[in-house]
């Protein structure tokens, strides 16, 4: 499920919040009723694989959203230092998937205050670029309050969690339609782009090319390369360099691997090609990096 629209049937009421770190994050979870579980990726990246084979790479510096009907796991790519931010509410409501078609009629529908006060839009993941001072804040406030337990706390959680879950739904409107009416991308082709970076997510540790990423999800090469330097403002093979760097410097910054290591890792066998590319991502040397740690 890319986007769901979520009908709220209560007030929520927190049933867990913390910051958690770990070096081995690994975690399996079961349908659990009521919940939605919201997650700031502070640090280590994380893949989501859903029961049905589905993966879904979830970059730190994103927010992840978990909801009642999801079984599956989540675990740290690479072996190094996770962590994260949690607050996990619980109310009644519903969730339905929406299809391709739905997204952005729906949209519009709650931008425009035509639909009931307490439906959501809420994706996956969000990466949280300029929206993160915000949410953090808000989910930092969240976990500050379960911790003073002052008098009135449940209800200043409540709106709290319900100030959250706005942010939320208005920063995913704000992208769909800002997708589709400022650079004229179809809601068809924002999914298209997801699928897109499900799938490197998945094979970055591959040879890949557009055409290895387009065929498994029944597009051209040519196309897949046109919606996704529309959406993502950057080329498919430049976003995958970018994920195979990540994963690279978390290898390094956690000396789990020599730079050489790490880039067959990532499917980069020439390590005088991979010295080149983190410095020209990062300006700095592998090297110097290590030394200044």
């Amino acid at each position: 499920m890319e986007y769901a629209l979520i009908k709220l049937e209560a007030i929520p009421e927190l049933y867990f919040a913390h910051s958690f770190s770990t070096e081995k994050y690994n975690m399996n979870f079961l349908p659990s009723s009521s919940i939605i579980e919201i997650t700031i990726i502070e640090k280590g990246d994380i893949v989501r694989k859903n029961s049905n084979g589905i993966s879904i790479f979830v970059p730190a510096g994103s927010v992840h959203i978990r909801l009642e009907n999801f079984l599956g796991s989540m675990s740290a790519v690479s072996v190094g230092l996770h962590s994260h931010s949690t607050v996990c509410i619980r109310m009644p409501y519903s969730c339905s998937p929406l299809s391709e078609e739905q997204i952005l009629p729906v949209c519009r529908k709650i931008e425009e205050g035509k639909s009931s006060p307490f439906e959501l839009v809420l994706p996956i993941f969000l990466p949280l670029g300029k929206y993160s001072t915000v949410i953090e804040k808000q989910i930092q406030s969240i976990i500050q309050a379960k911790m003073t337990k002052q008098t009135g706390s449940d209800l200043q959680i409540a709106g709290l969690a319900l100030e959250l879950l706005a942010t939320l739904s208005r920063d995913c409107i704000n992208d769909i339609l800002y997708a589709q009416q400022s650079i004229n991308i179809s809601p068809s082709s924002i999914v298209y782009c997801k699928r897109a970076t499900d799938f490197i997510a998945v094979h970055y540790s591959s040879k890949l090319s557009v055409a290895d990423i387009a065929f498994p999800l029944g597009i051209t090469p040519n196309y897949l390369s046109n919606i996704f330097k529309a959406s993502m403002g950057k080329s498919v093979m430049q976003y995958v360099t970018e994920v195979r760097l990540n994963i690279v410097k978390e290898l390094l910054a956690n000396n789990k691997a020599t730079l050489a290591e790490a880039g067959r890792l990532v499917g980069i066998e020439d390590a005088n090609y991979l010295s080149r590319l983190f410095h020209k991502y990062y300006g700095s040397s592998a090297r110097k990096m290590l030394k200044s740690k």
